[in-house]
């Protein structure tokens, strides 16, 4: 009788371990469950705020472009090859980091093409100068009577770096 009495305390203790184990498992997957999807969120969030600083550094590309340039802005067909030797890291900051690898996301307004910027930054001032598109090809290339684009970022919301230099997330 004293064997089946240790046995006994034995099996409760593995019961109680295995139920503790497995009680850990349902917290977990239920946390996990509720909990992911903030952190996509917060994913998404870090995406639009890399995509707007994308432009923020293309806006100042472009500047340097005009002052080596006679003020000119690039040719609409070579864009991102002509900004290119302004960026620091151009294979990151010509892409949205919302769109497919090996695509780029962002679009110049060929209607701005060649323009003298100084001019541009006058009397365009709140034009898009690049912008979210649906066009991911590299140099790529659209009027801006195209738009608004399908949102791509948090809020329902596309971004676009302005004529004046400024960037802006703006709703379809």
């Amino acid at each position: 009788m004293q064997n089946a009495n240790p046995n006994r305390k034995l099996v409760i203790v593995l019961l109680i371990a295995s139920a503790v184990v497995l009680g850990s498992c349902f917290v977990c997957a239920i946390l996990g469950a509720v909990l992911s999807p903030v952190f996509a969120q917060a994913r998404e969030k870090a995406r639009a705020t890399a995509c707007m600083s994308n432009l923020r550094q293309m806006g100042s590309a472009f500047a340097m472009y005009a002052q080596d340039h006679r003020s000119q802005l690039p040719p609409a067909s070579r864009w991102m090859d002509a900004i290119t030797p302004y960026l620091p890291q151009p294979e990151r900051t010509l892409r949205c980091p919302s769109v497919p690898a090996q695509s780029f996301g962002y679009a110049y307004n060929s209607q701005l093409s060649g323009m003298n910027y100084q001019n541009a930054r006058v009397q365009k001032p709140d034009v898009p100068l690049v912008y979210d598109s649906v066009n991911l090809a590299r140099n790529a290339t659209d009027p801006v009577t195209s738009l608004p684009n399908p949102p791509r970022h948090l809020g329902n919301a596309n971004h676009a770096l302005l004529v004046d230099g400024t960037v802006q997330s703006v709703a379809p």
